[in-house]
């Protein structure tokens, strides 16, 4: 999804100055963002199924999304929203409770059935995530390959 810092990121060789240009997006002042900074695959992962949650209509995934939009600096988070608002993929309702950046009070449901997809996610690589740099975690290996498999076909 274009609307992802790491949009052309994933476009690259992911090489040394490919992540030092990637590594300047982090908010080093958020205790979530060693997931950006340490784990990219794992964060467009999550990027990308809690905006798919909330264009299903789980409101309570804007939660999700809140903390995932706080691991990039101020202007990369900015720019998510307008052009998550140039893409119409939310609606202004969404947008303005990104934009306030606090916290929303909704029902209080543990939603199994969505950490599971995103778990699913993670290792299936449905967004189709190309990852040139060298694999550390099994689920960045699982992903490669479901890659493959998709290129094959």
């Amino acid at each position: 999804m274009r609307t992802s810092p790491l949009y052309s990121y994933w476009q690259t060789n992911q090489n040394e100055l490919d992540e030092e240009e990637r590594l300047l997006m982090v908010n080093e002042e958020d205790v979530s963002s060693s997931l950006f900074k340490n784990e990219p695959y794992k964060w467009e992962n999550l990027y990308q199924s809690i905006i798919r949650e909330i264009c299903n209509g789980d409101k309570s995934a804007i939660n999700g999304l809140l903390i995932v939009l706080n691991t990039v600096k101020e202007d990369y988070r900015e720019r998510i929203i307008l052009s998550l608002r140039d893409e119409k993929i939310f609606d202004e309702e969404t947008l303005d409770l990104l934009n306030s950046k606090k916290k929303v009070e909704f029902k209080k449901k543990y939603k199994t059935l969505r950490f599971l997809r995103i778990l699913f996610a993670i290792f299936t690589n449905p967004y189709c995530i190309k990852l040139n740099r060298k694999k550390h975690h099994l689920y960045e290996k699982t992903g490669a390959f479901f890659f493959s498999i998709r290129k094959l076909f």
